[in-house]
């Protein structure tokens, strides 16, 4: 199961054009190699612990959706309903920018030079992805031709093109700088009116009020003027700064919920791959499975850790 799930990887035989589907010939011509039934199952049998951990991540990553979502309710009310009461503001008097160049297409990308954020960077957490070197790069000089799309920490970034629109993404420290692609624009809380946390997590809960102003035609797409207009609960800047306080450890959280997700998956590769090229021999066995085996305890710890995160979800 595992050779055919993870190392033979069938997927990438699949026919694309007309009815994706896979050649039954093609299907048959792989090779599988079939090591003695004693190593296949000491193989399966540490593949079976780390699987056992990426499915639990699974899990886990299900209740850390709802967390923000659920302390945000308990905090400040539904945004959708305006169960608090609050005064209403349209999204542009709130936000010192809402901005993006569509016109930001026709550069080579650089092996140095400004991080280029693009929808597939926006973390399952909301953040965007921290780790730099999966970035591509443009030229400064030609970032610079574009300053109003230049991240500053704790923006927001929002997709406006394509069958993600409306995916909200937060900007972390390691960011600013950046700039962005023409399938995003920047939101930029302005201070004394929203705070970063508050805004990402209220427009994440108004989606259902943001789908209702995509332009559903051969290509989704939301306008910057439609965005503007989004309709805000402005609960008082105080309130916002004590929510904001409190989301910050939720977020430290799901910062170490994507953390473990991402180790967890080099994890489960590279025994994948170290079982089927035959490097997961005995004798790496005996001289690695110890450390092995002990970061596979530490994920675990972690994964337990983050399941206690419901305190920051009230019933």
């Amino acid at each position: 199961m595992y050779y055919l799930l993870g190392y033979a990887r069938l997927d990438r035989l699949s026919v694309v054009t007309g009815v994706p589907g896979l050649n039954r010939g093609d299907a048959y011509d792989v090779p599988v190699l079939l090591p003695p039934p004693s190593e296949q199952r000491r193989i399966a049998a540490i593949l079976d612990r780390a699987d056992t951990l990426r499915r639990k991540r699974v899990a886990v990553d299900a209740l850390a959706e709802r967390i923000l979502p659920a302390l945000f309710v308990a905090m400040i009310g539904d945004p959708f309903t305006n169960s608090g009461g609050w005064a209403i503001q349209p999204l542009e008097e709130i936000t010192s920018v809402i901005h993006r160049y569509p016109t930001f297409y026709g550069v080579d990308y650089v092996a140095s030079g400004v991080p280029v954020v693009r929808i597939s960077d926006i973390q399952p957490n909301g953040w965007l992805d921290r780790r730099l070197e999966h970035y591509v790069r443009v030229p400064t000089n030609f970032s610079e031709q574009f300053p109003l799309t230049v991240l500053d920490a704790y923006d927001i970034v929002m997709a406006v093109r394509g069958d993600t629109t409306g995916k909200l993404g937060l900007v972390p420290p390691e960011l600013a700088g950046a700039n962005i692609s023409p399938n995003l624009i920047r939101l930029g809380p302005k201070t004394g009116k929203s705070t970063p946390l508050f805004l990402f997590t209220c427009l994440s809960l108004l989606q259902r009020s943001t789908k209702m102003l995509i332009n559903d035609t051969a290509k989704k797409s939301i306008t910057a003027q439609n965005i503007k207009a989004i309709q805000i609960p402005a609960p008082s800047y105080e309130r916002q700064i004590r929510f904001d306080k409190t989301a910050q450890d939720v977020m430290g959280v799901l910062d170490r919920q994507a953390c473990c997700r991402n180790r967890l998956d080099s994890l489960f590769s590279s025994l994948v791959d170290q079982a089927f090229t035959g490097s997961l021999t005995a004798k790496w066995r005996e001289d690695h499975m110890t450390e092995v085996l002990a970061d596979m305890a530490e994920q675990a710890r972690l994964l337990g850790s983050i399941t206690t995160t419901d305190q920051f979800a009230p019933a």
